[in-house]
């Protein structure tokens, strides 16, 4: 699957979620190391914060296993608060909004974690 295919998809699933139109802080693909085929998904949002995360991860997990075009690309899905310092290093760092194009963003490091390839889908200074 190409990236655009894959982060069209990503996109779409995550707008369906953001059911108040707060938007994201921070949605992002990453591979832990080059030779992984399956993507992960780190996002934070202000309106996560403050509900029951548990459902809404379910709810993605689903939706993005039943997405054909995903063709179980999808490794983990991880939330994030809004106040961390990864968010807030990625979203002072690059400033995309979900609806323009995505912005390649490699070799960075997640919890001590070196993450060599991602591609961030949004990403703003949380509201």
């Amino acid at each position: 699957m190409d990236q655009k295919t894959l982060v069209d998809a990503v996109r779409e699933i995550f707008i369906q979620y953001d059911h108040n139109k707060n938007g994201y802080s921070l949605l992002m693909l990453y591979k832990q190391s080059l030779e992984q085929d399956k993507w992960n998904i780190a996002f934070s949002a202000k309106w996560l914060d403050r509900i029951a995360l548990r459902k809404i991860i379910f709810d993605i997990k689903t939706a993005l296993s039943e997405n054909e075009a995903l063709n179980n690309m999808i490794n983990q899905v991880f939330p994030l608060q809004t106040n961390s310092a990864f968010v807030n290093h990625i979203t002072s760092a690059v400033s995309v909004s979900l609806s323009e194009p995505s912005v390649p963003f490699n070799n960075i490091t997640l919890n001590g974690a070196l993450i060599p390839v991602s591609i961030i889908l949004g990403s703003s200074t949380p509201r």
